[in-house]
């Protein structure tokens, strides 16, 4: 593992009105969180769930300044039929870019 994964953004450079730039301060709690991702799963055991998740990294990475894109947001459910699954997951990458991930799966059992 490797602590320091936050990369300052150079959209986030401030300039004063001498003309002084300030690059973006990253804090030992912004890298920390970095390294977070939630997730949770609602009626996991039935024959339909929801799934939830959150990344921070990829949240504060792909973000667009002054703007909320909800970058990090994944969201998805599964359906179980007889011997069959089906799964859909969606996830927010930026606002130009989002991804759908469908499944199958079949128990041979």
């Amino acid at each position: 593992q490797q602590w320091d994964i936050a990369v300052a953004n150079p959209s986030n450079t401030k300039t004063d009105i001498n003309g002084n730039v300030t690059d973006e301060q990253i804090s030992f709690l912004d890298n920390a969180i970095r390294h977070f991702t939630l997730g949770a799963e609602l009626f996991s055991e039935g024959a339909f769930n929801l799934r939830f998740g959150y990344n921070f990294r990829r949240a504060k990475e792909l973000q667009l300044i002054d703007k909320r894109t909800f970058s990090g947001f994944t969201a998805g459910f599964g359906l179980k039929m007889n011997k069959f699954k089906f799964n859909y997951a969606f996830s927010k990458y930026h606002p130009a870019s989002n991804a759908n991930t469908f499944s199958l799966q079949i128990n041979l059992n």
